[in-house]
């Protein structure tokens, strides 16, 4: 490998890294702002998750070079603040989607799944013209 191949691969594995260390963070701060608030563990822990990998994946399309495109640099564009407000508000509903799937009754991975999947639609529709560009 060249020096520019291993300064890329550094930067993918401090990327990857660092989006597993925000889920984790997301995740636990959530968790337990949602026992605080008396929702019982079985609930609580989904939600922070699905929460956390909704954070992840709108972080990696704004601020990693993973998957980097016209998309990345559509959202570089905006205030870090937006974008920030953006993935708080995915974090959100990832969570709330997440409490919705587990008290329907589903389980396992299809609540976080189904919570991430809702985080990250929103952080997409917020930014639509961003993911529409790349289709172009």
């Amino acid at each position: 490998m060249t020096a520019l191949d291993w300064r890329t691969l550094v930067r993918y594995v401090v990327s990857v890294v660092g989006l597993l260390l925000l889920t984790g963070v997301v995740a636990t701060v959530l968790t337990t702002a949602l026992t605080a608030l008396g929702l019982p563990n079985p609930v609580a822990s989904p939600a922070g998750l699905g929460g956390g990998i909704a954070a992840a994946l709108a972080a990696a399309d704004a601020f990693t070079p993973i998957g980097r495109g016209t998309r990345t640099d559509a959202l570089e564009r905006k205030s870090d603040v937006r974008l920030g407000f953006e993935i708080v508000l995915a974090v959100l509903l990832g969570a709330a989607g997440t409490v919705l799937v587990v008290s329907l009754g589903g389980g396992g991975l299809l609540s976080l799944f189904g919570g991430a999947l809702l985080g990250y639609a929103a952080f997409m529709f917020q930014n639509r013209e961003a993911y529409v560009l790349e289709r172009e």
